[in-house]
């Protein structure tokens, strides 16, 4: 699963959005993450690109980020889709960095701390470059712009590379106004109804978890949790006593 499927998922029973992500663990190498911090923190822009690069259907390898002039400076990238003023364009990824929010990392180590990244340094950088262009207005220029934007360059790769090259292996995706949750499991979100969902299956995703879920979930999810499966146990016994 890519992070920015968050951006279209909604509970499918109560249809609530946006949902919350409990990442369990990472299909994507580890050591990447770290690689990637590191150049982060040392605004080694050069590093974030090269790690910054799509495949596209045809096999072809492109830039996730294209700089153009057109009167005044122009961003596209995967969060845009299509070239945007640079001003409409921070509005965007500020969006973006906001969402990140309902984002949680329980595998540890770099992945945890590349996310914090994104929720912290990375959310504030844009917001702060955002209010200096919002407050200079008309009179800032292409040569001011484009100033602004290589500060944040580091700010964009990290987040283009976080939510669309990336890929979580396993997870939990939960809904905060109906409660329930759904797994991710070998990267496929099993976005499910209640009664197409298997309980032996859902129990034993909890069960090898449990660790890093919270009782919320462990104890009061739904459709199924660890009470339920300890009830339904208790009812079978008394069925076969009977």
């Amino acid at each position: 699963m890519r992070i920015w499927l968050l951006d279209i998922l909604a509970c499918p029973i109560c249809k609530h959005y946006p949902l919350d992500l409990t990442i369990l663990k990472w299909e994507t190498d580890v050591k990447l993450f770290s690689k990637v911090e590191t150049a982060f923190k040392s605004r080694q822009l050069p590093v974030l690109e090269e790690n910054c690069i799509l495949t596209l259907p045809s096999g072809k390898k492109d830039k996730c980020i294209k700089i153009s002039e057109e009167g005044h400076l122009q961003v596209e990238d995967e969060f845009s889709r299509e070239k945007r003023p640079f001003l409409d364009y921070l509005r965007i990824i500020k969006e973006k960095t906001e969402s990140a929010q309902t984002i949680a990392d329980a595998t540890g180590s770099s992945p945890t701390s590349v996310l914090e990244q994104v929720k912290t340094n990375a959310r504030d950088k844009i917001k702060r470059t955002l209010k200096e262009v919002e407050t200079a207005g008309t009179r800032t220029s292409t040569d001011e712009e484009k100033k602004s934007l290589q500060e944040v360059m580091p700010e964009i790769h990290l987040l283009n590379w976080y939510f669309f090259l990336t890929e979580v292996d396993e997870a939990l995706i939960s809904c905060r106004k109906c409660h329930r949750w759904y797994p991710v499991i070998e990267t496929i979100p099993h976005m499910l109804p209640d009664d197409l969902r298997n309980a032996d299956e859902d129990i034993a995703f909890l069960k090898k978890w449990s660790s890093e879920l919270g009782a919320s979930v462990l104890d009061e999810g739904k459709p199924f949790n660890m009470k339920t499966q300890k009830t339904e146990k208790v009812v079978k016994k008394r069925v076969k006593i009977r």
